[in-house]
């Protein structure tokens, strides 16, 4: 991720449409969605789950909307509290700059 593209101290912020966090968040969903039929070929059924995981994540902060929709099917599924998608997030991103 950009150094500028920082979380704002309050989570909820980063939810704002001009905020780094969720113009990144929604570029990467963006690129996801142009790909997506491109990688599902590459993507063995045993990570669908993980591979599921990492997209909620990463597109988390896209929208207020897909947010909402993300924390009623986790609530739904799991019925427990929601994990900290900021923590997750940041976990992601981190892998991801280790790996390049």
């Amino acid at each position: 991720m950009p150094s500028d593209c920082q979380f704002r101290r309050q989570t909820v912020a980063n939810l704002e449409d001009d905020v780094p966090v969720a113009q990144w968040s929604r570029g990467f969903l963006h690129g996801h969605q142009w790909l997506e039929e491109s990688w599902e070929a590459y993507v063995p059924g045993a990570l669908d789950e993980e591979f599921a995981a990492m997209l909620m994540a990463l597109s988390f902060f896209a929208s207020k909307d897909l947010c909402v929709t993300l924390e009623r099917l986790q609530r739904n599924t799991t019925g427990t509290a929601r994990p900290n998608r900021r923590e997750i997030f940041e976990r992601i991103m981190a892998k991801r700059k280790k790996s390049k």
